[in-house]
């Protein structure tokens, strides 16, 4: 029996690299250096157009609803990128700037275009939050924004994250079938990203999502032939978020369940992180068969010691442990989505997630 790819692809880069030492030792430290040295986090960049949902999708993968402002008119060219930490902390980052930490409840006034900037300061070109949510153990989200369009400068910017993710998670609403402006935008971040997984948002307001979802899929198929066959995942981040004012467990676990958030948490962790380890390896190969040399997206130039949201340094994972026994300690001003719904919503993220998990639509 052959081995699985991402071992094959390992072997591989560790047969390169003993023949690149073998005529450029200085090279291979150099390179093994540059590995070493790489973030073990993948990066799934969350993409649609503006009111298709997605960062209302954002706040439920992270079981934190309210958390990346919905519906806000996001400020040009800020991202939003939730990693990690122990504790809460936010900070607004810039290109050859240090960052600005602030309270995370001042968060609305650093990214969204309807409230005022904190006297004296610059916008941002990125804001990254951090807090002790289980999924963000696993994997980081880039919540991008949406106003504009993806026609237009947003879009822009949006493909130049999905360059350096490990995966582009792409959100449209039950409402429509796909924009030739969203066509548009897949046919060219598929040249960018291995990896797609698409979410049919906002599926409890709309009856008639089966037959949008079919002409999506016959849609791909036309214009954009790649995505043809990509798991599809009809979900309603609304119901996610009701579960928390739910009068009773019972009723908050039903709605939580029909949400089909579980099912997304968990494919993004076997599809990204299971699929990062083998892109990781490729890298690493690549890299080793062209003399060492880091491979750098070139929109990551001047973005400063830390790197833009999506960079290369969060393209690579090995999978980790699920963090689903730890306590989510709420920011304040947010709340999550329901009686005894930290264990719930982090498990959700973590390997042993949902009970009654649906499979995706494909």
């Amino acid at each position: 029996m052959s081995a699985p790819l991402p071992q094959a692809v390992r072997q591989a880069r560790h047969e390169l690299v003993a023949l690149l030492r073998e005529s450029d030792p200085d090279a291979a430290d150099r390179v093994e250096r540059v590995v070493a040295e790489r973030s073990a986090v993948p990066s799934v960049v969350v993409v649609g157009e503006t009111k298709r949902g997605k960062s209302s999708l954002v706040n439920s993968l992270l079981a934190m609803p309210g958390l990346s402002p919905v519906d806000a008119g996001v400020a040009t060219s800020t991202y939003l990128v939730f990693e990690h930490d122990e504790q809460w902390r936010a900070q607004a980052c810039y290109a050859g700037l240090p960052p600005v930490e602030f309270d995370i409840a001042e968060l609305p006034s650093w990214t969204s275009a309807q409230h005022e900037l904190p006297a004296g300061q610059l916008p941002p070109r990125f804001v990254e939050v951090a807090g002790p949510v289980p999924l963000l153990a696993r994997l980081s989200l880039v919540d991008t924004p949406g106003v504009g369009g993806l026609d237009s400068m947003h879009g822009e910017l949006a493909k130049q994250a999905v360059a350096g993710a490990t995966a582009l998670l792409f959100t449209v609403d039950a409402s429509s079938p796909l924009t030739a402006g969203e066509l548009a935008f897949l046919r060219e971040a598929g040249e960018r990203v291995e990896t797609v997984v698409f979410a049919l948002t906002k599926t409890d307001g709309f009856r008639g999502w089966r037959q949008v979802l079919a002409d999506n899929r016959a849609l791909l198929a036309t214009h954009a032939p790649r995505f043809a066959h990509a798991p599809w995942y009809p979900c309603s981040p609304r119901m996610f978020e009701l579960a928390g004012g739910a009068p009773n467990e019972q009723a908050a676990t039903v709605l939580r369940q029909q949400s089909g958030i579980a099912e997304l948490q968990a494919a993004l962790q076997d599809l990204v992180v299971g699929r990062s380890v083998m892109l990781t390896e490729a890298d690493e190969t690549a890299g080793r068969a062209g003399g060492g040399a880091a491979v750098v997206h070139p929109w990551l130039a001047g973005a400063g010691a830390r790197g833009d949201p999506a960079g290369t340094d969060r393209e690579r994972a090995r999978r980790q442990p699920a963090d689903a026994g730890r306590a989510v300690v709420v920011p304040p001003g947010h709340r999550l989505g329901g009686p005894g719904h930290a264990g719930r919503a982090a498990g959700a993220g973590g390997r042993g997630a949902a009970t009654r998990v649906r499979p995706a639509v494909r």
